[in-house]
This record gives C-alpha cells, structure tokens and sequence, in this order.
C-alpha cells in the first residue's frame, strides 16, 4: 500500500510572533502567518529547515537565525 501523498505540512507554532506555519514538500515553499496578520511565503525553504522550525525551543530564535535573510520572500497579506 502507497503512503498517501503529503501536499501541505502545518504546525500551531507557540510563539509570540508567529501563529502557523505551513510548508509544501514539492515546491520547497514555507508560508508563515505571524500573530501581527501578515502572511509571508518564503521560497526554495529545504524540508530540515522546516523541521528546524518545528522542533525549535524558540521559534522566533529559528527564525532569525535561519530564515530571514536567507530566502527569497513575498508578503501575501497587508
């Protein structure tokens, strides 16, 4: 039997700044929604970064130690 096919992963994030966060094995994409309203999509995010995020103490330390700066990005909300 095949394992189903995985389009989107989601975690809850327990953090000040970010509320969930979603990524797309296929397209390497990370969307983050921050507690602020704003939606971010952060492009060619390998899936260990993801995983780094998942299992990180501190998300928003993960977060700017590994994501900011490092991968292209686009705001999807205002």
């Amino acid at each position: 039997m095949q394992a189903p096919k995985v389009f989107f992963q989601s975690i809850a994030v327990e953090s000040k700044a970010i509320k969930i966060a979603f990524y797309r094995p296929k397209t390497k994409e990370l969307q983050l929604s921050y507690t602020s309203g704003t939606d971010y999509m952060y492009e060619e995010v390998p899936e260990h970064v993801f995983e780094g995020l998942r299992s990180a103490e501190s998300k928003g330390t993960f977060l700017h130690d590994h994501i900011l700066g490092r991968y292209k990005y686009e705001r999807l909300t205002e």
